[in-house]
């Protein structure tokens, strides 16, 4: 889709693909003319149109107009209102902040830079429940919101656990196990596995058009949306385990972040640059790599840019260093 768009007091010109904007800044008349027209096709000789298929044209002459915004915009989750950590949830001894062991029997246990969620038995989550958190007081209205966890599945035969949030009006819940990420219905959306590192799971309720989406890692799991599961008159967020049948024992927690001013994606994943190394058997290596070279003699830094170019020859019998490519 593609919408050009005059605007006359500025006398500047924008242009938007696919409702992203190309000229922020706008730009100047192409040439003066007496004519009055709208066109679409091949009006010069330097352009040889084969094949267009149209699907609609759309104008109007009573301003200049941007597309409306996305339903769903993008937010880093270090920009939602609760950005909660391990010690702001435990502090060793006892849950802290409003946050609750509801439902069942559910140990906690500080680790690195993380909190463990070790359940004795079923039915046992964690919750904010005291009547004043951000989620309780954001989306009593049924409006969209967005949650955000990081967390990390002991290899467990059946362990799992379930992302769970509604609005007072309707709800939806994520089911996440060691091997694969399901809604509570069965619905399996991804078989990747949940045990090997931390992963982010992000969950984003839009209530213009009643749907909910599913990013892990960052990857959109339900691009067309998923219905909700239910409707309820309770406004809550859970994480843990819900049901009896989902028998978790022992999941890592990063980090909770939820957000209740909106539905979020994730900002776009940028692509590391590429760094090779090759022992070229003649008392060289050949360093290749993306963007610029910086070199350290510690994993830890700190790093300095070599101000190389790509590919570089060095001898092998140099002292050992690290090295990193970055953008």
């Amino acid at each position: 889709t593609f919408r050009l768009a005059f605007e006359g007091q500025d006398g500047l010109y924008y242009v938007w693909r696919d409702d992203v904007l190309l000229t922020p800044d706008g730009i100047a008349k192409q040439a003066g003319t007496g004519a009055n027209r709208f066109i679409v096709g091949d009006c010069c000789s330097g352009i040889p149109m084969s094949t267009i298929d149209l699907a609609y044209i759309r104008y109007d002459t009573t301003g200049a107009f941007s597309p409306p915004p996305p339903k769903i915009t993008t937010l880093g989750s270090d920009g939602f209102e609760l950005v909660a950590g391990p010690s702001d949830i435990y502090d060793g001894e006892n849950l802290i902040n409003g946050w609750v062991n509801a439902g069942g029997d559910t140990n906690f246990e500080l680790g690195d830079g993380f909190v463990s969620m070790i359940s004795a038995a079923n039915n046992g989550w964690l919750q904010h429940d005291n009547d004043e958190s951000v989620w309780e007081l954001g989306v009593a209205d049924g409006g969209s919101w967005t949650a955000e966890i990081s967390i990390r599945l002991a290899n467990d035969e059946g362990n799992g656990l379930v992302i769970w949030g509604a609005n007072g009006a309707e709800r939806n819940i994520l089911q996440v196990n060691t091997h694969n990420t399901q809604t509570l219905t069965g619905t399996v959306l991804d078989e990747n596995d949940n045990t090997d590192a931390f992963h982010t799971f992000r969950l984003a309720f839009e209530a213009k058009d009643g749907l909910y989406y599913v990013w892990r890692d960052g990857v959109l799991l339900t691009p067309d949306g998923i219905a909700k599961q239910a409707g309820t008159g309770a406004n809550r967020f859970i994480v843990g385990d819900c049901c009896s049948g989902i028998p978790m024992t022992t999941i890592d927690l990063e980090y909770i972040r939820y957000d209740t001013t909106g539905a979020f994606s994730p900002p776009a994943m940028v692509a590391a640059p590429s760094l090779s190394i090759v022992n070229n058997g003649d008392g060289t290596i050949t360093v290749t790599f993306e963007g610029r070279l910086e070199a350290a003699a510690s994993v830890n830094g700190p790093w300095q840019d070599t101000g190389e170019t790509s590919p570089l020859t060095i001898p092998a019998d140099q002292a050992q260093q690290f090295g990193r490519a970055v953008k």
